[in-house]
């Protein structure tokens, strides 16, 4: 996939809990369908999305992503689609979900206001030990099939 079919994800690269979860969900991005942008490094240049009326201090208030055909999607809809497309279904389900969106909607920008403070509480690591975990057990779920048939069941991926 080249450049400029990737969905671009655009986070706070200060932020420990930010990066955290950029280095879940790279490890989840086996065929590097995301492209990852730092806004928080001074060589960030906001010019181009201006034009499209989205700032710098936008993209470092709330994880922003950017499709491959130019929609920009925003917080709760962005982590939607992230997960999805790593086909990790039910932490999608977790963010966008009809029964848990209201609560996500509503807990995500208090989450993006005090992503610093929380970055102290440990959350961070929890978010690298999942990463680990989860592409731990898609390597064996890759390694258990051959010729085409797997030995095990997939039951759905979290």
């Amino acid at each position: 996939m080249d450049n400029k079919q990737k969905i671009e994800i655009f986070y706070d690269g200060s932020c420990p809990l930010c990066r955290a979860e950029i280095e879940a969900i790279e490890l989840h991005d086996e065929h590097g369908i995301f492209a990852k942008t730092d806004c928080s490094s001074v060589e960030f240049d906001q010019t181009p999305y201006l034009a499209e009326g989205i700032s710098r201090e936008a993209m470092m208030t709330y994880l922003h992503l950017r499709t491959s055909n130019g929609e920009w999607l925003i917080g709760v809809n962005a982590f939607e689609l992230i997960y999805r497309s790593l086909g990790l279904n039910t932490a999608a389900y977790m963010w966008g979900g009809k029964m848990t969106r209201p609560l996500t909607s509503r807990l995500y920008p208090w989450i993006a206001r005090n992503r610093n403070l929380l970055s102290l509480t440990g959350l961070p690591y929890l978010f690298q030990v999942w990463g680990k975990c989860a592409a731990r057990r898609a390597y064996q779920r890759s390694q258990a099939c051959h010729g085409g048939k797997c030995s095990i069941q997939e039951k759905g991926r979290i």
